[in-house]
């Protein structure tokens, strides 16, 4: 609607309206074309991911694959994401760091990301969003909370694909794919997923990765 929107009323009225209204209407347009460009890559990685999970020997050969060191993206995907969101000030980093993870960098990525787009999109601004990493059982956990709105017992049994709560009353843009492209992700390399969290309190997010047991 936005860039459909904007864009006509930029081919029609252009030439008549002053400057500033032209770049606040192509900025308007650029937002939303990035909400569709991550819209379309997440439905693309959904589907890619549903064939992985029914093909084993991918699955193994992927547990295969490692990432050394993985304290240094995770701080620059945290940063650039508060910096982002303008929220700089509410990011709280407690990070460690370990030889090597199994997962290859693009779906740790992709992992991250979604988590911290959640944590700040569901909290208010001024609240602080918590990043921080351990070790536990032979994995690597990352740790995500906010003091959000959170979600209810049965909202967290019921998360899949598409899946967005309480959409009449909160504007979201997207198809409810990033928290499920999280936790398949997860799975895929042999990890876990898991969420606590309570209504009008905050939600805690841990995904855990196997460290690698032999390091290159």
């Amino acid at each position: 609607v936005s860039i459909l929107g904007y864009s006509e009323l930029l081919i029609a009225d252009g030439e008549q309206l002053p400057g500033e209204r032209v770049v606040e209407m192509a900025q308007c347009i650029n937002r939303a074309g990035q909400r569709l460009h991550h819209l379309v890559e997440n439905l693309l990685i959904y589907a890619q991911i549903e064939v992985l999970r029914v093909t084993p020997e991918r699955v193994k050969a992927l547990r295969r694959l490692q990432y050394a060191y993985p304290r240094a993206l995770l701080k620059h995907l945290a940063e650039e994401k508060a910096q982002q969101v303008g929220r700089s000030a509410d990011l709280g980093l407690y990070l460690n760091d370990v030889e090597a993870v199994q997962i290859i960098e693009d779906n740790l990525r992709k992992i991250v990301a979604e988590l911290l787009d959640n944590a700040f999109k569901f909290s208010r601004p001024g609240t602080p969003v918590q990043v921080s990493t351990f070790t536990e059982n032979g994995h690597y956990i990352l740790q995500i909370s906010d003091r959000g709105r959170g979600m209810t017992a049965e909202q967290i049994a019921s998360i899949g694909a598409y899946t967005q709560f309480d959409r009449k009353f909160y504007e979201q843009q997207g198809a409810g794919l990033g928290l499920v492209i999280a936790k398949h992700l997860t799975e895929l390399h042999g990890g876990w997923l898991h969420i606590e969290s309570q209504l009008e309190v905050g939600t805690t997010v841990q995904a855990a990765l196997p460290l690698a047991t032999t390091p290159s």
